[in-house]
């Protein structure tokens, strides 16, 4: 069990095996994607022995990455962890990373660094696939979810 970093009384590590039922509780609390799901690959954030957050990079198929299930639980909001884990996943990444958006946290999203995907530009077709079932599973009207994407290179 690695801690990644810490704040005030919040620690971060990824999950573990033991850790299973309580991810997959807060995914189907937050009605997140659970396809796919590697416990090894969310990363949690923790207080007094409480998992209070969690997201991951999912990985798929075509090799796309993608920024995926961000929940914190709703007392926890409003303190900076969603915005913490997204940045431990984005400092870690080695290959572009995408992120499929409500259109009202697009900006929230850019402001950590993601940048929209212009139209036009190419995305993975799993990634394309993940859209159109955002844009069904959670009734978004167009234009439908939003795009954005962090190259780590380019930081």
């Amino acid at each position: 069990m690695m801690n990644i970093s810490a704040d005030a009384n919040v620690t971060y590590r990824y999950g573990t095996q033991k850790d299973r039922s309580h991810i997959e509780e807060l995914i189907k609390a937050g009605d997140l994607d659970a396809q796919d799901l590697i416990v090894e690959d969310v990363l949690l954030a923790e207080t007094g022995g409480q998992i209070v957050g969690i997201n991951r990079v999912k990985y798929h198929a075509d090799g796309a990455a993608e920024i995926a299930s961000a929940y914190v639980i709703p007392q926890y909001r409003g303190h900076g962890i969603n915005e913490k884990l997204t940045r431990l996943l984005m400092e870690r990444a080695e290959k572009t990373l995408y992120i499929i958006t409500n259109p009202r946290n697009a900006e929230y999203v850019a402001e950590m660094g993601f940048r929209p995907v212009s139209e036009g530009n190419t995305v993975p077709a799993s990634i394309r696939e993940k859209i159109e079932w955002c844009r069904v599973h959670y009734s978004v009207p167009d234009p439908g979810p939003s795009v954005l994407y962090f190259n780590p290179v380019e930081k």
